[in-house]
């Protein structure tokens, strides 16, 4: 039987190619992994988090809200945290 793609292992590749670099690469990777599960908050952290080390702030706040809007349980601290995050570099000098 041949395995079926998983929102959680296109996640985790995504996040380890991050690290690299790679981030043509992990976008795709998430896109996948959206398609996979819409309501994945992780998958939408991990695109946000992607956005805002390439300076994309607006849609990385957009990814956050929407992450905690579609999957509150497990999204909603880690959400928070990343926002004041953001909210920290955008003050900062």
């Amino acid at each position: 039987t041949a395995i079926k793609p998983k929102a959680d292992v296109s996640l985790l590749l995504a996040q380890i190619i991050m690290l690299d670099g790679r981030h043509a690469e992990a976008e795709q990777l998430l896109a996948e992994a959206l398609q996979l599960d819409p309501h994945h908050g992780g998958v939408l952290i991990a695109r946000g988090d992607l956005r805002a080390r390439q300076g994309r702030q607006a849609e990385a706040v957009a990814d956050y809200e929407l992450a905690r809007q579609l999957d509150p349980y497990r999204t909603t601290t880690v959400v928070r945290n990343r926002l004041a995050q953001l909210d920290r570099t955008r003050t900062t000098p």
